[in-house]
């Protein structure tokens, strides 16, 4: 089972032999640390969105309901599907969703599986920016072979009002077409406030990362040798061993690690400022613990 800390699972209903989602598009004030909110724009109340989970071979009616101010349309990246279901509609035969309208998106997953993600498709560099994203996870045979399975979606967010070097409680707005960045998150929230990744002495680990944002980042973990398993949700075919990872702007990656050395270690940015929290000097930011229980 593949496990989204700090997310919710898409809800899925089957109905005529199809797996029925539905996101809501909406403002959202996410909460990425105690008491200090962004406002958002996000699905089904958060940013990233619910993960959707799918098996090859699926028929899915993935339905958008629009409730933000402005049109918008939903995007699969990694995922092969029809044209006028792909949402991208300044440049393919796939409709704006206006506001307070909703559009069904339907098509047969792939058959391979993999990590990718969905991400607004209209006003995108407003909108991506400014958290219409959400993890979208194919299982395969592989998924079997590994004890723990977690998925993390990275996100930076500029809120200019906040003093820099103090973390303040409030509601903040933030600016989506800034070109630097205060706040650094893993599944829509940051250290310390972001569940850790518990595995156990003698697991096989799989991490997945997608990175919607607007920056490649740099993950690095101590205390362990990884391999890279998987690249845009296609199967790596060089896996040489090593405990840092650049992923891309728009790009998935998978690593897989044996749990050999058990303790406390940090996975985190390799940025120094990516992991802060609005540049105070505690650690921050970008970061999450590999817990050994």
């Amino acid at each position: 089972m593949t496990i989204f800390p700090n997310l919710k699972t898409a809800e899925c209903v089957c109905k005529n032999g199809e797996k029925y989602f539905e996101l809501i598009c909406e403002p959202v004030q996410q909460e990425i640390l105690p008491g200090v909110f962004l406002r958002c724009y996000g699905y089904n109340g958060s940013t990233p969105g619910p993960a959707i989970i799918c098996c090859p071979g699926d028929c899915v009616n993935i339905r958008i309901v629009n409730k933000l101010p402005e049109e918008t349309s939903c995007t699969w990246v990694g995922v092969n599907t029809p044209n006028r279901m792909d949402g991208i509609p300044n440049v393919e035969p796939t409709p704006v969703i206006r506001p307070g309208d909703y559009y069904d998106y339907r098509f047969t997953v792939p058959y391979s599986g993999g990590t990718h993600f969905y991400q607004s498709g209209c006003n995108a560099a407003y909108q991506i920016p400014k958290g219409c994203v959400g993890p979208f996870v194919i299982l395969d045979r592989s998924s079997s072979i590994f004890n723990r399975d977690y998925c993390l979606t990275l996100q930076e967010f500029s809120a200019p009002a906040m003093p820099t070097g103090a973390v303040k409680a409030g509601v903040f707005d933030i600016d989506p077409f800034a070109n630097s960045f205060n706040f650094f998150c893993l599944n829509g929230k940051c250290y310390p406030n972001i569940s850790a990744l518990d595995v156990a002495s003698g697991d096989a680990c799989r991490i997945r990362l997608c990175n919607p944002s607007c920056t490649n980042s740099t993950m690095h973990l101590n205390g362990h040798q990884f391999v890279v398993v998987s690249n845009d949700g296609n199967a790596a075919k060089t896996r040489d061993a090593r405990n840092t990872i650049s992923c891309a702007a728009g790009q998935t990656c998978d690593i897989a690690l044996n749990c050999d050395n058990p303790g406390y270690w940090p996975f985190a940015n390799g940025r120094p400022l990516s992991r802060s929290n609005n540049k105070c000097r505690e650690l921050g930011g970008m970061c999450t613990t590999l817990n050994y229980l």
